[in-house]
């Protein structure tokens, strides 16, 4: 295993862990680390949804359901994109003495199950960078 790099994953993902170092995972089996890295994430997101919810009550509900939402649409859309391409491309493999529709949903799925995994990884990162901002209280002087 390529500690450094996985502790360096885990850091660019989650920055509230920060002070993570590939010596705690050193002496780990591979259940450990899975173990450990799950609860560490889980700590850090409990304190990310603390810090977040002390502005405003609920806000990290309403932040998982915008990242959601938003990745869905957007990789949604690249998705439709890409099984328009695959469509035309696939056509091609009668030639070489393929099925074109099993081709067409074997990959079909391939990118769909690369769609999921790619709005899973996006809305993790985007919950974590997640940085709001208290509102501003507008006097009456400030109008």
């Amino acid at each position: 295993w390529e500690l450094d790099k996985l502790v360096s994953k885990v850091k660019e993902f989650v920055y509230l862990l920060a002070d993570m170092t590939p010596d705690q995972l050193d002496d780990l089996s591979v259940e450990e680390i899975k173990t450990f890295l799950h609860e560490q994430v889980r700590n850090a997101y409990d304190m990310k949804e603390a810090e977040v919810n002390a502005i405003r009550a609920e806000l990290m509900r309403d932040a998982e359901r915008f990242f959601i939402l938003q990745q869905i649409d957007t990789l949604w859309r690249e998705h439709l994109q890409q099984m328009d391409a695959l469509r035309e491309s696939v056509g091609l493999r009668g030639y070489g003495q393929k099925d074109p529709l099993i081709e067409y949903k074997t990959e079909g799925y391939e990118l769909f199950l690369d769609m999921m995994t790619d709005i899973r990884r996006n809305v993790v990162y985007s919950l974590f960078q997640f940085q709001p901002q208290p509102a501003m209280q507008v006097s009456p002087e400030m109008v």
